[in-house]
């Protein structure tokens, strides 16, 4: 017998237990308050539920009704929550940390919902209570600075994390949709606060809604031992060394922008022949994509052809940098210079899209290394040596699983942390923005890409194509002497994937094949 969505999301959840350093003495909290409508006014709403759910598995349930016999049950009810969170050094939220923005002009909401910790601020402060949360402009957070509250929502939508962790096994960050997408069990009974008005339930079902939701977070924070957490330290630590808990609410311009920072500081970094390093965002061409060939290829040879680290290695061994690239130190010589093939690559891609600009030339400072190819080669240095460490552990007569995860956790670190540096240079709101490098590392890509769709064609059509890889019918013999070739030219790992389809995919309409592990996918949400 298969289970209704509403039974399933009924069951009690599995034993909850971890013990590992990254949840040690915590607990995650969910609050529930009388839904309002507009901005938060005293008279408008109060808290009548909250659990607070430990890494042990207990259970900390509070509800209004059962402080009736209080002269204010509200008050009461939150001192009662407040005596709990005072005792756990590291809590866990689900968007715990917002606060909802109000345009001065037109008095409209313009982004943000308010959170657990605005509400339990605004109703501590109501009952002249102290408050143990401070409101900043547009997030809340914990005066204490011992007192540390990581809101996972912030961490699970992390382009890094939701796209590249997890493969956009969820389409949006609502708790009920990455539960159901990484544990298989969504919030109680498929309600949501924000439809359904729950304090109309019996006090029984408020309970086990709210009871749901600390469950979840504490559930997500100890997925697949702690994954999310573990990446999120070793970001912490290609960071430069930032601040753990900073890196779970912020994303990848802030993690390059501290790193970049240090280095100018330690004197790793030099601009000095770049004092106009900060270029901004501007419209560049992109990566080069072909359209798909329609049709069905049922038992026929499909070879996916791949570019290792494509864009990192560009960089690295392009020298492009925020740093180096327009240097007033190389800019006479022309050795300097972008080959000019990448230049034209550009100005094309620039005039099919109609953006009026052209670029005469581009140069690149010969005389130093750029800090983004240094902390590249640094981060994938880092990369091969955890593979190793793996792989010699697991060969080992009596292997350790720990290490192996550990190793795993930190390769792939370095990997996402590498692949995501590119992306940052075209992003406005980053300190070192530079579209030009962006632009180059682009351009380069398409002028490889071109050339490596001009060698494929001479054999058989290319089925579909990306930024750094083709989908072809080609023999196995060519592909090899072709791409040893093409390897040589531009310096760079070409993987070679092949697999026989075993199932029927209409090209037209899929965004993606993914030929690994042996396996087909079909990838229709990017």
């Amino acid at each position: 017998m298969t289970l209704s969505a509403s039974a399933v999301s009924k069951k009690r959840l599995d034993r909850i237990e971890s013990y590992r350093p990254e949840v040690k003495n915590s607990a995650s909290i969910d609050l529930e308050w009388i839904p309002y409508k507009g901005k938060y006014e005293d008279h408008k709403t109060k808290i009548f539920a909250a659990c607070l759910c430990t890494n042990w598995g207990d259970r900390i349930e509070l509800h209004i009704s059962g402080y009736v016999g209080s002269p204010d049950p509200e008050k009461a009810l939150i001192q009662d929550i407040l005596l709990y969170l005072n005792q756990f050094p590291l809590t866990f939220g689900w968007y715990s940390t917002g606060v909802e923005v109000y345009d001065d002009n037109t008095g409209l909401r313009v982004r943000g919902h308010n959170s657990d910790l605005f509400l339990l601020y605004q109703r501590c402060i109501f009952h002249h209570l102290s408050s143990p949360v401070e409101l900043k402009k547009t997030y809340a957070r914990f005066k204490d600075p011992n007192k540390k509250h990581i809101d996972l929502c912030k961490v699970f939508e992390n382009p890094i994390v939701q796209r590249d962790l997890f493969d956009e096994k969820y389409r949006t960050t609502a708790l009920d949709a990455v539960s159901r997408a990484l544990l298989g069990v969504g919030k109680y009974g498929k309600l949501s606060a924000g439809n359904t008005d729950i304090c109309s339930l019996p006090v029984e079902e408020q309970m086990r809604y709210v009871r749901r939701d600390s469950e979840l977070t504490m559930r997500l924070a100890q997925y697949n031992n702690c994954l999310v957490l573990r990446m999120m330290k070793v970001f912490a630590g290609y960071a430069g060394g930032m601040d753990y808990f900073q890196v779970c609410h912020t994303r990848v311009g802030r993690w390059y922008a501290n790193r970049y920072q240090k280095m100018i500081e330690s004197g790793e970094c030099d601009i000095s022949s770049t004092p106009n390093y900060r270029l901004g965002r501007r419209e560049i061409g992109g990566g080069r994509h072909a359209s798909p060939v329609k049709g069905f290829f049922v038992g026929k040879k499909i070879y996916g052809l791949d570019i290792k680290g494509q864009y990192p290695t560009i960089a690295i061994e392009n020298n492009f940098s925020f740093d180096t690239l327009g240097c007033s130190c190389c800019k006479s010589d022309e050795n300097a210079r972008v080959r000019q093939e990448t230049i034209d690559t550009i100005n094309e891609r620039l005039q099919e899209n109609n953006i009026n600009r052209k670029v005469d030339r581009y140069w690149v400072c010969r005389k130093r290394k750029g800090v983004y190819p240094i902390v590249l080669e640094q981060t994938l240095a880092d990369r091969n040596k955890y593979l190793n460490l793996k792989k010699e552990e697991q060969y080992k007569a009596n292997p350790d699983p720990n290490l192996i995860e550990e190793y795993q956790t930190h390769q792939i670190g370095a990997k996402l942390f590498a692949n995501a540096g590119y992306g940052v240079f075209n992003n406005e709101y980053f300190e070192f923005a530079n579209y030009q490098v962006a632009e180059c590392i682009t351009g380069e890509g398409r002028r490889i890409h071109k050339e490596m769709e001009r060698l494929a064609e001479s054999d058989l059509p290319t089925l579909r194509s990306y930024s750094d890889s083709l989908i072809q019918h080609l023999s196995i013999e060519r592909q090899r002497q072709k791409w040893k070739i093409l390897s040589e030219d531009v310096k760079m790992n070409l993987v070679l994937q092949s697999r026989r389809l075993s199932i029927q995919i209409p090209f037209s309409m899929v965004k993606r094949i993914d030929l690994l592990a042996g396996q087909a996918t079909k990838r229709t949400n990017q």
